[in-house]
Formats: C-alpha cells, sequence, structure tokens
C-alpha cells in the first residue's frame, strides 16, 4: 500500500477489522530501537492511515495499537472502528491503593510538568505545546476511571 526508507503499509493476513492497516517497521523490533524522528514519522504513517479510513469508509473511529514482539517486525496497528463492530480492547484496571495512587500521580506530574521541564532543562529552544482533546464522556474506559478516582 505505501512504502519508504522506514515503513512499510500494508494490510494484514489475518485482520480484527474491516479497514486494519498494519504500518511495519521492518528493521527495528522494540520502540526504544528507534530514534525520536524515526518514532514520530512512524506514527504519522499511521495517523494518516487513520484518516484515510475515517475518509473512506466512514468509519467512526480508529484505534492506534503498538506491538513489540522477539524476532518480528515492529508494528502499529490501525483498526477502523465501527459501531457494534465486536471487537473489545477493554482491560481489567489495576486495584491501588488511594495513597500509592496519589503518589504516582505525583511523580508522573511532576515528569510531564513544562515548568519542571525546563527548569531541569535550561535552553533558548521552547518545547512544542500539545493540544489534549477532551475525551468523551461516552467512552467506556474514561467512565470507569471517573467512578473509580473522581
Amino acid at each position: 500500500m505505501y512504502e519508504d526508507a522506514l515503513v512499510q503499509v500494508r494490510l494484514p493476513d489475518q485482520p480484527v477489522t474491516v479497514g486494519h492497516v498494519e504500518v511495519h517497521i521492518p528493521s527495528k523490533q522494540l520502540l526504544n530501537d528507534l530514534e525520536e524522528d524515526e518514532i514520530t514519522h512512524a506514527f504519522y504513517v499511521a495517523s494518516f492511515c487513520a484518516t484515510g479510513l475515517f475518509e473512506s469508509l466512514n468509519v467512526q473511529g480508529t484505534n492506534i495499537i503498538l506491538t513489540e514482539e522477539q524476532n518480528q517486525d515492529l508494528v502499529i496497528h490501525v483498526l477502523a472502528r465501527m459501531p457494534d463492530d465486536g471487537l473489545s480492547v477493554l482491560w481489567n484496571p489495576l486495584e491501588m491503593p488511594p495513597a500509592e495512587l496519589e503518589s504516582l500521580a505525583k511523580s508522573v506530574a511532576d515528569d510531564i510538568d513544562i515548568r519542571i521541564w525546563k527548569k531541569n532543562n535550561p535552553t533558548d529552544e521552547k518545547p512544542q505545546e500539545t493540544k489534549v482533546e477532551n475525551l468523551s464522556s461516552e467512552n467506556e474506559l474514561v467512565r470507569h476511571l471517573r467512578r473509580r478516582h473522581p
């Protein structure tokens, strides 16, 4: 379907949905094997595939899932989603004591806090800002998390 110096886009032998596309990175097996610009390119291609699925198949959404397996290509799966498509990507959440969860949340918040990053990484260059979209309250996983951690 598409190929460049880093990625190959193709349909899988056994698709899990109509519109399942795979972005293969043949020379790599783990995400850590990639340079930052290669990661950016691979996920840009996956996002472009998702856009193509929206436009050509009129899908309701997509899931983008990375798989790493020894002795196989690193693969980004782009799954076209339709209502009642029968595909479940739910998982069982971990149970954590509230104090441990709060400590973890603070640690992550400190690591992603731009003010702390700027203090620890002084430079004239400004990091690119990322827009975070609101998650739909209809998303079952989001509702589950909100019920458990208001």
